[in-house]
């Protein structure tokens, strides 16, 4: 479980990183309403915290896992595209920009790969990799 432990806990983490932000601001009860109002909330209004914290759930998952950073940068963005393709399972006129908000996912990622990549330079572990 050591080896895949980070790789499960990296969803929960990065989903907390994005939607932490959103829950602070005090956000409408009509973003309240359901996961996927939330998401979406979060996700129109990310921020410069939203941006730290991606970099902090990077360093931690760099920190305890020997995974590949774009391994654990995906990872941490996993749940937003399964939410974003169960909400259009349900609602077929919602996400009609999915490719941008993919792209969008992936970048997000890639933040959370670079808190990785910062933190293993920082603490000298530049070749551990998996």
């Amino acid at each position: 479980m050591r080896k895949w432990g980070p790789l499960v806990l990296a969803p929960f983490l990065g989903f907390l990183a994005m939607l932490l932000p959103a829950l602070l601001r005090q956000p409408s009860r009509q973003a309240m309403e359901s996961v996927h109002a939330l998401v979406r909330t979060a996700v129109k209004h990310v921020g410069p915290w939203n941006f730290v914290l991606l970099l902090l759930v990077g360093a931690f998952l760099g920190a305890i896992s020997s995974w590949r950073t774009l391994v654990l940068g995906a990872a941490a963005m996993l749940l937003f595209p399964a939410l974003a393709v169960t909400e259009m399972i349900s609602d077929s006129t919602s996400h009609n920009l999915w490719p941008l908000e993919f792209l969008m996912y992936a970048f997000y990622g890639c933040v959370v790969a670079a808190g990785a990549v910062l933190l293993r330079r920082v603490g000298g572990r530049e070749g551990r990799s998996r």
